[in-house]
């Protein structure tokens, strides 16, 4: 070690005790000399006393000036003498002072040198990296390149296929309105027209009963799917006290003037739209959250706070089927146009699809977040759902895959519809007490619906599109019920009945003329709008 060294290295230098020692020697010498020389004065002065010749004051002359001498020799021997201490002990001190920064320096060169090399390892590593970091951006600029695309060409094929959506839908309108024209001028010498037109369609409607869907009816085309001219409702027509705790969902038959109401106190109810009157109660066990209608079947579903979607026959009101699989509350439940599946969205963070006859679960998708809407496309290839999130994802059932997915409100979704036009368009409520209409494609904001009347009630606050796409209506936590013109976002009505949070509102499809709005609210109240 450093000590060892330096103990080896100073071994023959003199020690502080050698001269210490030696100090003390001619310190005893010097006191000797004086004890002689205090004799010899004392001796001296006897000689005086005794001799008092000259020739002896003479000599003893001579012995003071000697011993003057041996005096001033003495004490600038013992001077010498101290200072060659000091001196030793300030040399010792210097060679120490520099052993140590002898030392420090030696030290200090072995730390360099091993920061050298430590700089030198990492000068290597760094190369390394970089070399890596090369490869990697490399690799990210290529994928970057086949995502672009691939998103590309897929934004090509969704616009496309939205497209001639919206151009079958446009020829379907057109047909609808010739139809219902041709109903209008034949009245009711049409019978044998209509004949036709079912013999060719379809022919008989499939039995409900048998778990078959049933095809497209002669009637599903004589029957438009919204009238050509949307009135935006101004008038509550009636209010009535449709449960005893609060109503969650209402939903309008798209065949008949009907509709249906779920409530926390455990029911479904069927209500003629016409005259307000309850036609049936479907009794449940757990809270009522979300409900659907399957008109080609003729099955109402529920669901909610049991984890299961139980089923009733809509026309005897007894209950059919329970579907379970859920680990969690279900907040969304929706049917296909064709009637054949059906989709419920839960706070388990799952989406689920269902054969409607027969109840299979025929998949599952892992949602991220819990769902609290959604909504299938006409076509029944695609979902729409709203999460806790924030987010808005969209769903191809063929693969189970999201294709798309965006953040577009500040608070959890509670409600995505796509629009009754194509599906081009989707509307989207959340409890940023906000409404944006998207583009289907983008997921993009066309237009954003924000006012001192917006404010989103609950978790699974429903808003509806008008038949015709042009006007949405949404209820608020201060009771309003608000239209919208959804091109320009602007507030075109609203409608004031409830003196509680408005939960969830819904559109009458408006065939065969029939036109209407239902709003219930926290209190169990239903009110109707014309």
């Amino acid at each position: 070690t450093f000590s060892e060294q330096f103990r080896q290295e100073h071994a023959t230098f003199p020690q502080f005790r050698d001269v210490v020692v030696s100090h003390s020697v001619h310190a005893r010498r010097v006191r000797e000399l004086e004890q002689q020389l205090e004799g010899l004065e004392k001796h001296l002065l006897v000689l005086q006393n005794e001799w008092t010749t000259s020739a002896e004051a003479q000599l003893i002359s001579d012995l003071q000036n000697t011993l003057r001498e041996s005096q001033a020799d003495a004490a600038e021997r013992h001077r010498a003498a101290a200072e060659v201490a000091e001196l030793r002990l300030t040399l010792d001190k210097t060679r120490q002072g520099l052993s140590d920064a002898q030392a420090a320096a030696q030290e200090g060169l072995q730390r360099e040198a091993t920061q050298a090399e430590r700089v030198a390892e990492l000068e290597g590593s760094q190369a390394v990296l970089q070399n890596e970091l090369e490869s990697v951006r490399a690799l990210l600029s290529s994928k970057t390149e086949d995502c672009t695309r691939l998103k590309a060409e897929n934004d090509t094929l969704v616009t496309r296929l939205l497209e001639e959506k919206a151009s079958m839908s446009t020829e379907m309108n057109k047909m609808n309105e010739i139809i219902e024209g041709l109903r209008a001028q034949l009245g009711a010498g049409t019978t044998g027209i209509s004949s036709m037109f079912r013999g060719l369609l379809s022919g008989t409607k499939a039995d409900a009963s048998s778990g078959e869907a049933p095809g497209i009816t002669a009637e599903d085309v004589l029957a438009p799917r919204w009238t050509s001219t949307v009135v935006v409702p101004r008038h509550r027509v009636r209010e009535v006290k449709a449960h005893h705790s609060e109503v969650n969902a209402v939903v309008y038959s798209d065949t008949e003037r009907v509709l249906f109401t779920g409530s926390s106190d455990h029911s479904i109810k069927i209500w003629d739209a016409t005259s307000g009157k309850a036609r049936a109660t479907l009794r449940g066990e757990q809270p009522v959250i979300c409900v659907a209608v399957n008109t080609r079947l003729g099955l109402v579903a529920g669901a909610g706070a049991d984890r299961s979607i139980r089923i009733w026959d809509m026309h005897t009101g007894r209950p059919r089927s329970q579907f379970t699989g859920h680990s969690n509350k279900v907040h969304a439940v929706v049917y296909s146009n064709d009637g054949r599946l059906m989709a419920t969205g839960s706070t388990d963070r799952t989406i689920k699809v269902w054969d409607s006859a027969s109840g299979k679960e025929v998949q599952s998708i892992r949602a991220l977040s819990t769902c609290n809407s959604l909504d299938l496309s006409s076509d029944g290839g695609t979902i729409v759902s709203g999460h806790q999130d924030c987010a808005v994802r969209i769903w191809d059932l063929r693969t189970g895959s999201a294709v798309g997915e965006e953040k577009p409100h500040r608070g959890q979704v509670t409600c995505t519809r796509f629009s009754p036009l194509g599906g081009m368009q989707i509307l989207t409520a959340a409890k940023d007490n906000r409404i944006l209409i998207l583009d289907a494609r983008t997921l993009e904001a066309n237009t954003t619906i924000a006012d001192a009347l917006l404010r989103i009630a609950c978790n699974w606050s429903r808003a509806e599109w008008s038949p015709d796409g042009r006007h949405l209506v949404v209820g608020s936590m201060n009771g309003a019920v608000g239209v919208y013109n959804t091109q320009t976002g602007e507030l075109e009505q609203a409608l004031r009945a409830h003196s509680n949070p408005v939960l969830s509102c819904a559109w009458a499809p408006g065939r065969a003329g029939f036109q209407q709005v239902a709003s219930v609210d926290k209190n169990g109240n239903l009110a109707m709008w014309e």
